[in-house]
């Protein structure tokens, strides 16, 4: 009998330790947006055993949860509509999700300029496009669901919904702007909710976004899983436990930033204070050569003539976009700080701070910076008319900070090269585990992408790198071949003077290939909108645009043009070369006068300027200098500023190369 009554004991031990709160998947949260037109998955977790009830429009399904506790169901398609109330109960248990829409769901992916927000005060209320963010994770192995630390919330669309915080003028933007004038586009043509989910990751490597699985099927990538093998889990231990200590110091410098920032010694902000000895660094322009790796703190000081006229007034000190937090002081006076939790955002936010009528004195007055990035290039990055003190009530009346400042480095942290490990953003697969995996399979209409930069410097691999991760997202879904729409990189950097190689050359050349080779894929041009000196281009709305043109054709089959000239072919005559294109539209078109950015090259293989014009559906090129050319180039570099070829629907031209060469990345991985 007492082993009977202990068996009995341990059986309902066991089973009260496995019973579990009835729950829902952390994305399904109110005011979400449920995708039209296909069975949509709904799961989460419950006791073992126990049947489950979902409830949603009219619709009533049942499920069983497994011996983990886990269920899932899957509703019938419904057409658009809504706000309508998800109800799920377990026998006395119970739970809701109020305003639910159904529409088309989108994820928006890549690095930071998919992240670049849109500014609170230009969002328009539109309570049927859902916004949801995903913040940045990774993890070690793939996970069932999100992190549970955090809230998953969708948003209607409008300006209130839009800030997580102020600073002066200045608003922390909290939604992708590409997303937002994309779905924008969206839901004005077709007039349906819009859902869009944006999970991504600023600074980050194609493979991170790729599960392990998918790159050991591919043996080119192979290397990758290898290296962050189960098989190497002591090396992963140790470098986890580094990159944890390189965390840890990023958090100590980040504390000195935003609201409530720890107190700093501020000797260095006083105008008495002697910085002979400091560097001088022309500003805006960042620090990319000063600093290692761009990740640093630094302190930057510049001294100003404060009129007459101003002493005793309120004023502004405008100091344009910073990468990525600053605290900015005026004669040893703290005077506001940006920068107060992780975020993808802050680089993206114009310095505005005012200077209190107490601390404006006539004569010479000292502006103090503290600056910290830790990922990429930081400092000043915006534009010299955004650099100016000025009377707060007067626009008129302003003095330029752009040029030099002094500025002394006080502490660099080094990512690239670092050790992989899980909680290394740069490693295989851990962001497709935190940030991807736990997503499937809810429904989706598809998802638009617009990361490169990472791997720009490795573009040949990124040939094989980018379609893997395409098959890898669509075998996870399940839902067969859904559109992947893919933005080619903006113009960047300075322009060269002579034809050269370049990598961002290489890597748009990779990003055709993927959209042009790949079902239900296509790729939006954005090479006319970049910007020489900043990465993260502010036109926006453009690619927006452009992506649901490309939408509309690729994904809902309307019959329109959706991509400028594509390069189809060339024949060299009498030592011309005349190109032949795809993507007409109504016919070629030489924006803003003669075309621009086309090089030709002989047996050489040297590439010169060349000549060209428009003759009916052709471009016809030639140079002087290359008597008998052999092959021909358009917007090939980093920056082709002035490329200027489009259709006459305003689209430009896709860069491209007719020669198959080896470029400066071929060997790279």
């Amino acid at each position: 009998m007492r082993k009977i009554l202990a068996l009995l004991a341990l059986t309902v031990c066991s089973t009260i330790s496995e019973a579990k709160q009835l729950e829902l998947a952390k994305i399904f949260y109110d005011n979400l947006v449920l995708q039209r037109s296909m069975q949509d998955p709904i799961w989460g977790s419950a006791d073992p055993g126990s049947k489950v009830v979902v409830e949603f429009n009219g619709q009533t399904k049942e499920a069983t949860a497994d011996d983990k506790g886990n269920w899932m169901l899957k509703l019938d398609p419904m057409p658009a509509g809504g706000p309508f109330t998800l109800k799920v109960s377990s026998g006395e248990k119970k739970l809701e999700r109020k305003n639910v829409m159904v529409g088309d769901v989108w994820i928006c992916s890549g690095q930071s300029n998919m992240a670049f927000g849109i500014d609170g005060k230009k969002l328009e209320s539109y309570p049927d496009i859902r916004l949801c963010s995903i913040p940045e994770m990774t993890a070690g192995e793939p996970r069932d669901d999100l992190e549970k630390s955090y809230n998953y919330w969708w948003f209607p669309c409008s300006p209130e919904k839009s800030r997580i915080g102020t600073n002066v003028e200045a608003a922390i933007p909290s939604f992708s702007a590409v997303a937002y004038h994309f779905g924008l586009e969206l839901h004005k043509e077709f007039n349906v909710p819009i859902g869009l989910i944006c999970n991504s990751y600023g600074g980050t490597f194609g493979e991170a976004w790729i599960s392990l699985g998918a790159l050991e099927k591919e043996p080119s990538l192979r290397w990758l899983a290898e290296k962050y093998s189960k098989d190497h889990a002591a090396q992963l231990v140790e470098n986890e436990k580094q990159f944890n200590e390189a965390k840890q110091s990023i958090y100590r410098i980040r504390e000195q930033f935003g609201n409530g920032r720890k107190d700093i010694d501020t000797e260095w902000t006083k105008p008495e204070y002697d910085d002979k000895n400091w560097d001088g660094l022309t500003q805006p322009g960042g620090w990319t050569k000063t600093a290692k790796d761009g990740c640093a703190l630094l302190d930057f000081r510049k001294m100003v003539t404060i009129p007459t006229e101003w002493a005793g007034k309120d004023l502004i000190v405008s100091l344009g976009t910073i990468d990525e937090y600053d605290r900015v002081f005026f004669n040893g006076k703290d005077i506001g700080s940006t920068g107060h939790s992780w975020s993808s955002d802050y680089w993206a936010v114009r310095r505005i701070y005012a200077v209190p009528a107490d601390l404006v004195k006539a004569g010479k007055s000292c502006l103090a910076v503290r600056i910290a990035n830790v990922r990429g290039a930081g400092g000043f990055t915006g534009t010299s008319k955004d650099m100016f003190i000025g009377l707060k009530d007067c626009k008129d009346a302003s003095a330029s900070l752009a040029g030099e400042w002094k500025s002394k480095e006080r502490e660099s942290i080094t990512w690239s090269g670092f050790p992989l490990g899980p909680g290394n953003p740069l490693s295989p697969s851990v962001i497709y585990n935190a940030m991807l995996h736990p997503l499937a399979p809810f429904a989706i209409k598809g998802v638009i992408w617009y990361q490169g930069e990472g791997n720009a410097d490795r573009a040949q691999f990124y040939r094989t790198l980018l379609p893997v991760l395409v098959k890898c997202w669509r075998e996870r879904w399940g839902q067969g071949d859904f559109p992947f729409l893919i933005v080619q990189l903006a113009n960047y950097m300075a322009p060269p003077e002579q034809p050269e190689e370049a990598s961002w050359a290489e890597l748009r050349e990779a990003q055709a290939i993927a959209a042009a080779e790949l079902p239900k894929s296509g790729l939006t041009v954005s090479i006319d909108i970049g910007e020489a000196n900043d990465i993260h281009p502010k036109n926006k709305q453009d690619v927006g645009k452009r992506l649901a043109l490309l939408a509309r054709k690729v994904a809902y089959g309307q019959d329109i043009v959706c991509s400028g000239p594509t390069y189809k072919g060339m024949e060299v005559l009498e030592g011309k070369i005349r190109i032949r294109f795809n993507n007409l539209g109504s016919g070629l078109l030489a924006r803003g006068g003669e075309l621009k950015q086309f090089t030709i090259a002989g047996k050489d293989k040297i590439y010169h300027w060349a000549n060209a014009s428009i003759e009916g559906d052709t471009v016809v090129v030639w140079s002087e200098e290359v008597k008998d050319p052999l092959s021909v180039r358009y917007a090939w570099a980093n920056n082709p500023s002035g490329c200027n070829l489009y259709n006459k629907e305003g689209l430009p031209a896709v860069p491209f190369r007719s020669d198959d060469y080896k470029g400066v990345t071929y060997d790279r991985k």
